[in-house]
């Protein structure tokens, strides 16, 4: 997870309806440039936001990798016999 998959989606309505002429590409590059330009404290919402979602990937992954584990210990287990 990165701060801009958080801030982009906020603001990528209103740059295209603002330049209805520029393709994703360009959006993408505009919004780039609009957090390249923004002060830590416009900043702050987004990357705590971001840190908030990366724990729960964590945790969540981590979880998925355990049961992932397991299931294929029990497969193992299952052919052996």
């Amino acid at each position: 997870v990165c701060c801009l998959t958080v801030f982009p989606p906020l603001w990528r309505k209103q740059v295209k309806r603002d330049n209805p002429e520029l393709c994703n590409t360009d959006v993408s590059r505009l919004l780039g440039e609009m957090w390249r330009n923004a002060s830590e404290l416009e900043r702050k919402p987004y990357v705590d936001q971001e840190i908030v979602e990366r724990e729960v990937y964590k945790k969540t992954i981590k979880e998925w990798r355990e049961k992932q584990s397991s299931r294929d210990a029990a497969t193992r287990t299952s052919h052996q016999a």
